[in-house]
């Protein structure tokens, strides 16, 4: 995967094929690391992968014998220096994954925003938060609880969105802009 945003959309589609309800996407940084952490509040890691989420070799999937995503995600950390830190129980999974963002071989976070609307309308019945810094910026649930009927795929409900989303990455933007301007500018 080219960038982090694939990387985060294969993990929300995990969450949300094993049940989750709810996804919490929080992006934090601090001088070089960007630190992004999915919760879920699905059934948790099965116990037959429990002890090593992140092994290809070990997989719930039935279409294929290989599970890359959680792989692919940790060793995107790993190449920066980075890590990733996986916690379940019973009440979800928690994946929180740190890069340093100076790094060569740091990827770009990609097209982020429609990463994330992607998400909201492919998965209907998946609640999404999405926090950014210490400001959370946007909330399914909350929209939907003043929407009423009105579906999130909307076009007007999807371009607010997407406007939201825009104002509230700036500040995440803006610092990796300075980390990097040639790299990371959208």
């Amino acid at each position: 995967m080219k960038d982090l945003s694939l990387h985060l959309l294969d993990l929300i589609e995990n969450s949300a094929n094993a049940g989750a309800g709810l996804v919490i996407i929080s992006f934090d940084w601090h001088n070089t690391v960007l630190t992004i952490t999915l919760t879920d509040n699905g059934p948790g890691l099965p116990d037959t992968i429990k002890n090593d989420p992140a092994n290809p070799f070990t997989t719930t999937r039935t279409t294929r014998p290989v599970g890359l995503g959680l792989n692919l995600f940790r060793e995107a950390a790993e190449q920066t220096g980075g890590e990733l830190k996986i916690e379940s129980n019973s009440d979800g999974v928690l994946l929180k994954g740190s890069f340093y963002m100076n790094h060569i071989d740091a990827k770009p976070l990609g097209d982020i925003i429609e990463t994330i609307l992607a998400a909201i309308t492919a998965w209907v019945n998946l609640d999404v938060e999405i926090n950014v810094g210490n400001e959370n910026i946007l909330s399914t649930v909350q929209l939907k609880a003043e929407l009423g009927d009105i579906e999130l795929t909307q076009p007007e409900i999807r371009n607010f969105i997407f406007d939201t989303l825009e104002n509230g990455f700036q500040p995440l933007n803006n610092w990796l802009n300075q980390i990097s301007p040639n790299t990371f500018a959208e």
